[in-house]
């Protein structure tokens, strides 16, 4: 019986430390955060996640956990800005390096004929199979996670401000719709 209630206990404890903040009630959670580059008129950049967005401008953080350190920059102030979903650099890693290292250990198998197959038509010549598979999926490793970063690296939207409160106005419902924070 002892036990139970330290058992209990400790998860109460548990649940009411892992709880998350609270947010305002005229704004909802969305889902991944996107990071932003922001090409001020200026000449500056200012990098970051793009928490929320109204009519006047946008509204930056430099966490995704946390929400007190916000930056506010009105249509005027933005020439370019540059959003990219958060992770998409690995995941575009992930999915190209496991394909090339699919498809090159498949190369390596059917290069190499089998140990009592005297067919030489399409083997390479003194090497076993598992050299061939063990090489052929180094290269695919490689050449697919290159091109899975690649097209990761350069999944961004662009929007051109130009520091113009029309050309955001124009983009507006795009912008919206990536912001982590809903505001109604």
């Amino acid at each position: 019986m002892k036990s139970i209630t330290l058992f209990s206990a400790a998860i109460l404890l548990c649940t009411s430390s892992i709880a998350q903040d609270s947010i305002a009630a005229n704004q909802t959670q969305k889902g991944k955060p996107y990071s932003l580059h922001v090409f001020k008129t200026d000449g500056s950049v200012q990098k970051g996640y793009l928490y929320g967005a109204n009519a006047d401008g946008i509204t930056l953080t430099m966490n995704t956990k946390q929400s007190n350190a916000l930056t506010q920059l009105s249509a005027e102030q933005i020439d370019k800005l540059y959003l990219r979903r958060k992770g998409n650099v690995g995941k575009g890693l992930l999915i190209g390096s496991l394909a090339g290292i699919g498809i090159g250990m498949l190369v390596g198998v059917l290069m190499t004929p089998k140990e009592d197959s005297n067919d030489d038509y399409y083997s390479i010549e003194l090497v076993d199979r598992r050299e061939a598979v063990i090489g052929f999926g180094t290269i695919g490793l490689l050449t697919g996670g290159g091109i899975g970063l690649g097209i990761g690296a350069s999944s961004k939207k662009k929007y051109y401000i130009r520091g113009k409160k029309e050309n955001y106005t124009a983009n507006y419902q795009a912008i919206v719709e990536r912001a982590m924070v809903q505001q109604e």
